[in-house]
């Protein structure tokens, strides 16, 4: 079974802007699929967001509506869904499953 990757790539729609994650934005964001969610939230604040469309199936984000930063938005839709995001450059975020492997200690 291949994986699907969704790709949102919103600074096509608007290259003269120049995004990045740390940026405040003004967002309206309705609660929805987090796959609808993310989309909103790249195409609001001129992100790239990559993720699997099978890792957030069935997930849902709660309404975000206001000025936020793209790292605080991502935190706060992302709340509970036991997933994390890594920011690659100024403009790009990976959405991946939280690694819940508790750290190994070294053996005495």
């Amino acid at each position: 079974m291949g994986v699907v990757i969704a790709l949102v790539m919103s600074a096509i729609l608007s290259p003269a802007r120049a995004a990045d994650v740390s940026s405040s934005v003004s967002l309206d964001i309705p609660p929805q699929s987090l796959s609808s969610a993310l989309t909103s939230l790249a195409n609001q604040a001129d992100l790239q967001i990559l993720f699997s469309q099978e890792l957030v199936a069935g997930l849902r984000a709660p309404a975000l509506s206001g000025t936020y930063s793209a790292t605080q938005a991502l935190q706060r839709l992302l709340h509970g869904a036991n997933l994390e995001f890594v920011v690659r450059g100024h403009d790009t975020v990976v959405i991946r499953a939280r690694n819940t492997l508790a750290p190994r200690r070294p053996s005495l």
